[in-house]
């Protein structure tokens, strides 16, 4: 009976025993599925409330250390069914890891914040080798936003690029013509030489139209109206204050000489058409104002012309525009023109009275 009894009483123990052990096995088993790490067992651990770093490496008998280094982004603590990676000494083997379905084709996925690669991962039952392989990812850090591929057929779907204008014809700015405004007003507008424009539109002449659109930079000219006019029109027009004075010297071909009415006047041709070159003697308007426009009163070039006035002191040179005749009295009898005090300072005369030399368009 004694034997019978103990025989019993063992049987029990070893019973106990086993379903502790079972318990115990049942109680540590694989959160989510496991990885291999060079032959070593990976285990995806979904992390539970209140569940800290500690009790996690105690119940897969794991190293803290080992855990952190594993899944940097927990440096700032766990957070609730996050999934992390628990590295082991167990070796991995194939039964281990459960066979998971095709991951369905064609899907992108947002990482939402906080999100990890392995949650991603869980999400849609792919290994986070896929996840990586798929979207050419170096690293298990993700942005939230980030839009994943979820199988190797998805593709995501590139940012359309903003269309971009369509490039001008010419690099630089263009200039419509107003009535009366001539190729040296232009020239001297935009601090740039009669050659340059000329050169930049295509120009065999120094005439120009109303309306015509000049290229006033080094491209191509955007667009160049016909010239419709014989010669310059000499209608009265305002030319605009300009900032720098243009320094292009008249290239000349020899003349005839019409009779000289105050200094000596010349009549030249230049790229095919009459300019008439004056010298004589220049001083300032006294009275009318004090003016911020460059003007002069002339003895006969038309009112509204714009003329080239160089001091031949010091080669400096401004444009400026006839307002009306030069009255022909005693104090006039010497003089060519009468310039306004502006037109006066951007000669740098020296003197009340000083050579220049004078050119405009013949009539």
């Amino acid at each position: 009976m004694n034997l019978t009894y103990k025989k019993w009483y063992w049987l029990g123990l070893c019973a106990v025993g086993l379903l502790l052990g079972v318990s115990a096995n049942a109680s540590i088993k694989d959160s989510v599925g496991v990885e291999n790490k060079a032959g070593k067992k990976v285990i995806l651990h979904k992390v539970e409330a209140k569940e800290t770093l500690y009790s996690v490496a105690r119940l897969y008998k794991a190293n803290v250390v080992d855990i952190q280094k594993e899944n940097p982004e927990i440096s700032k603590g766990l957070a609730k069914d996050q999934v992390i990676r628990v590295p082991t000494n167990r070796a991995f083997t194939a039964k281990a890891t459960t066979p998971k379905p095709a991951a369905t084709k064609g899907k992108t996925h947002v990482v939402e914040q906080g999100q990890t690669l392995f949650a991603v991962a869980r999400q849609y039952n792919v290994s986070v080798d896929d996840i990586k392989k798929w979207n050419n990812l170096t690293s298990n850090e993700l942005a939230a936003g980030q839009v994943l591929s979820i199988g190797s057929e998805a593709k995501i779907a590139a940012p359309e690029k903003p269309t971009k204008p369509a490039a001008t014809t010419s690099t630089g700015k263009t200039h419509v013509v107003e009535q009366g405004q001539t190729l040296f007003a232009v020239a001297r507008e935009y601090n740039v030489t009669v050659d340059d424009l000329k050169k930049w539109n295509n120009l065999t002449s120094l005439e120009l139209s109303a309306g015509q659109v000049l290229n006033v930079g080094d491209g191509k000219p955007t667009q160049v109206v016909p010239d419709t006019r014989s010669k310059p029109a000499t209608q009265s027009v305002a030319p605009k204050e300009e900032k720098k004075e243009d320094k292009e010297v008249l290239k000349v071909e020899p003349a005839k000489t019409s009779a000289p009415a105050v200094g000596s006047s010349n009549t030249v041709n230049v790229g095919g058409y009459d300019r008439i070159v004056e010298k004589g003697l220049a001083e300032v308007i006294e009275q009318g104002g004090e003016s911020k426009k460059h003007l002069c009163l002339h003895r006969t070039a038309p009112v509204g012309s714009i003329l080239q006035v160089k001091n031949e002191m010091n080669g400096s040179m401004v444009f400026v525009r006839v307002i009306g005749k030069l009255p022909d009295i005693g104090v006039n009898d010497k003089l060519l023109l009468r310039i306004s005090k502006k037109a006066y300072e951007r000669l740098s005369a020296s003197g009340k009275r000083f050579q220049v030399e004078v050119s405009y368009p013949a009539p």
